[in-house]
């Protein structure tokens, strides 16, 4: 019987998962990381602090986004996402950190 969900990362079965979003024009595929694909349609918009909102059909949750200033045309969006623990978040902030502040050559 399983304990809830899988981490896609390390595996671990639990009920507290987050979901990583990452928005590239990289075929993330290639990469051999087991992410889904997932496509939002809508116009880019300001966030109204950190209240969430679930997206229809979906069992996470994303920001919730204030009406556009301009009569802006709905875009295709697309994500890859992956379902991991608090950990392995943890982790992937961390290395996001570590490159970003030049830090990936220093191991």
């Amino acid at each position: 019987m399983s304990n809830g969900e899988k981490c896609q990362c390390c595996g671990e079965e639990g009920n507290d998962r987050r979901t990583l979003w990452m928005a590239c024009f990289f075929q993330m595929e290639e990469l051999s990381i087991p992410f889904e694909q997932v496509e939002i349609t809508g116009v880019p918009r300001k966030q109204i602090g950190s209240e969430i909102e679930s997206l229809s059909g979906m069992d996470f949750k994303v920001p919730v986004f204030e009406q556009s200033e301009h009569n802006e045309e709905p875009r295709k969006f697309r994500f890859y996402t992956l379902r991991v623990c608090k950990d392995c978040r943890a982790n992937w902030m961390g290395v996001i950190q570590d490159w970003f502040q030049g830090k990936q050559n220093e191991v």
